[in-house]
């Protein structure tokens, strides 16, 4: 696990990096960063567990696209459901908002689509 302590080493110790070795800093700088995904997730799923979806459902579409986020690195199917969960909810709260923020909601509901389309041609390729 990378902690901050190894980080400030890399920086002050440029040497020491080539000594570590290219591969194992790289794999030392990817565990660090699907540690940090994994949390984030966690903390996603915690929050989303917390939300009621009558009074707080654009914080549900936020966290909703943020786990999906999390999710299309390591479980596609997973983050596929997700991300067409969050479109539904973001179908809802379209419902709900003032007209002013339809083209905002409009810009995210694309993001999404593209998502959508994307995991799909990965799935079936």
């Amino acid at each position: 696990e990378l902690d901050g302590r190894l980080a400030a080493l890399l920086v002050n110790e440029p040497d020491f990096a080539l000594r570590l070795g290219a591969e194992r800093l790289q794999h030392m700088l990817m565990e660090a960063a699907w540690g940090y995904m994994e949390e984030r997730n966690k903390w996603s799923r915690t929050v989303l567990g917390h939300l009621q979806r009558s009074t707080q459902l654009a914080l549900l579409v936020r966290h909703g696209f943020k786990l999906a986020f999390h999710l299309e690195h390591r479980d596609r199917s997973a983050a596929m459901k997700q991300y067409m969960a969050t479109y539904n909810d973001l179908c809802q709260l379209a419902s709900t908002v003032a007209a002013d923020r339809h083209p905002e909601l409009k810009a995210v509901a694309e993001i999404i689509n593209l998502k959508i389309c994307l995991i799909l041609l990965q799935i079936a390729n």
